[in-house]
């Protein structure tokens, strides 16, 4: 080609190579929907497993059983109304409403349930509680009275329909009744069994939401027991102050039963124990011991149960220390799960806040954008695409394999300290990326000329400016993309080894299941001696 040198050809070469504005546009769009695929696939996963996998009552039952009450609430009245409609109406879903339901409409709620599922035992149980509440103590000891005819084989209604029947009495009622009714129940050799929480099979049986259900349910029904107790106490002590013992040392030794059945036995089953239960258990027995103690005194015998006295103090304190270390320790859990969480809000929230100023940015140096368009990516930039999102991940898969109760603070502090040293090396890489380009594509990227007099300086610098801008959005971009595939592949992994998503804190926070179950046994052993 005549009149043209070589130079002048390695440029239009150089040119050609390097604007292949087709070629960028594919290579962005294959981007942009290759992370769209994967955010959209972990939200469809998502989705599908919240939303489609159950019809829309079931749904929304399951999604109420983790909410407080006044968020549950109205979601299981719309779906008691819904299902109120159908040929054979669930139960389940009106008892749930019941346990959340607001005071003036508890009852009648339960009332409804009961007539839908007569034969649940858990059911009257739960329905005899309330009414114990509501002073309706006649009612309640029906209720229990019924429970206690239903199986499966329990001793636990028949011990709360002798403390409704006491409570009931009044003040000059015979204490007699209530003790033969308590005498009936230890005869049985049934084991205690509390009402589980209502709960959906696809939701695991541990974490904090669950604990507390149970725990509140568990206390509901230890209420009136600590009533009758402490009433039956009372009525003791004022006959031995007034010199009238009578048979008390024989009704009081009918109630150790119950106070050893409330702390169990290695026998037991791990649901049906309990540090609620066994501290109810040991002040019972603590409570009737000391009184047959002064029995023993009054009557000029000496005391016998001082060493049991002792060694049940000794086992309730140990209980009460574990109460007082529990919220510590949940909260200490909690902020180990949390912690990742912050750290992918802020990060994401910083890649998108940059990439919106330069959105915003690239209005104002539209043209300079436009020659960015076209340019390949520095191989440095492809290194750096798949190095910081695999660190990114490595560091989520660190906390997940952190998450487990007793996990040391430390250790997800340190991850964290990682975390930001690469996100303090991936900022600086962003930062000096566009020069990097924009020396390499000199070629290309002309500025405006400057004529004799110096006009047209302050175009090329707006130029540059708008290059660089071009450049550090294209980076940003590549990161944030990278950084949405490596968050929505974590969640996925999350949930294959946890079985639940890391934003769901309420049932991934320990509820010292194993802990309480452990220490329990321990007392059991202790008391067993």
């Amino acid at each position: 080609m005549q009149g043209v040198s070589e130079s002048d050809i390695h440029s239009i070469q150089r040119t050609v190579e390097v604007c292949d504005q087709a070629g960028a546009r594919r290579v962005r769009r294959a981007f942009r929907y290759g992370v769209g695929a994967c955010v959209m696939f972990a939200f469809s996963l998502w989705f599908a497993e919240g939303y489609l996998r159950f019809d829309k009552s079931e749904t929304q039952y399951r999604m109420a059983l983790t909410m407080q009450e006044a968020s549950a609430r109205p979601i299981l009245r719309t779906v008691v109304k819904r299902d109120s409609a159908s040929e054979v109406p669930n139960a389940k879903y009106v008892e749930a409403l019941a346990a959340v339901e607001e005071e003036d409409g508890i009852l009648k709620t339960y009332e409804q349930a009961c007539k839908l599922n007569p034969r649940d035992q858990f059911l009257l149980i739960n329905y005899g509680c309330r009414l114990y509440m509501e002073g309706r103590y006649a009612d309640a000891r029906d209720r229990f009275h019924e429970a206690g005819l239903l199986p499966p084989p329990n001793s636990l209604p028949r011990y709360l329909e002798a403390a409704a029947t006491l409570a009931g009495m009044g003040p000059g009622g015979d204490v007699s009744d209530v003790v033969a009714l308590v005498a009936r129940a230890n005869s049985t050799g049934d084991p205690m069994v509390y009402p589980k929480p209502l709960w959906h099979p696809t939701l695991p049986l541990h974490g904090q939401w669950y604990a507390k259900t149970r725990r509140d349910i568990v206390n509901r029904c230890l209420a009136p027991l600590y009533r009758m107790e402490a009433d039956i106490a009372l009525r003791a002590q004022k006959d031995i102050d007034a010199g009238k013992p009578e048979n008390w040392d024989g009704w009081l030794e009918a109630l150790l039963p119950l106070g050893e059945r409330l702390v169990g036995t290695a026998a037991n089953a791990a649901e049906n124990v309990g540090s609620n239960q066994a501290m109810a258990g040991i002040k019972l027995q603590a409570d009737v011991l000391q009184l047959r103690d002064t029995l023993a005194e009054n009557a000029n015998s000496p005391r016998r149960f001082e060493d049991r006295i002792a060694l049940l103090r000794a086992a309730g304190d140990e209980i009460s220390s574990f109460e007082n270390s529990r919220d510590p320790k949940i909260a200490e859990h909690e902020q180990i799960l949390s912690r990742p969480l912050k750290l992918v809000f802020e990060t994401l929230s910083a890649l998108f806040l940059v990439f919106f100023i330069l959105v915003v940015l690239g209005r104002v140096f539209s043209a300079a954008y436009k020659d960015t368009k076209s340019l390949p990516g520095h191989w440095s930039s492809e290194v750096a695409g798949w190095i910081a999102p695999t660190l990114w991940f490595a560091l989520l898969m660190a906390c997940l394999a952190l998450r487990n109760p007793g996990t040391a603070s430390g250790a997800i502090e340190a991850v964290a300290l990682l975390w930001w040293i690469v996100m303090g090396a991936t900022a600086l890489y962003a930062l000096s990326y566009p020069l990097i380009q924009m020396k390499r594509c000199c070629a290309v990227l002309v500025p405006p000329p400057v004529d004799a007099k110096g006009r047209g300086r302050v175009r090329q610098v707006l130029r540059r400016i708008g290059w660089y801008l071009g450049m550090l959005r294209r980076v940003n971009g590549l990161f944030l993309g990278g950084f949405l595939c490596v968050l929505a592949l974590w969640m996925l992994v999350f949930r294959l080894v946890s079985g639940l998503y890391p934003f769901q804190l309420a049932l991934l926070t320990t509820g010292l299941e194993k802990e309480e179950i452990d220490l329990v046994r321990i007392i059991q052993q202790m008391l067993s001696k």
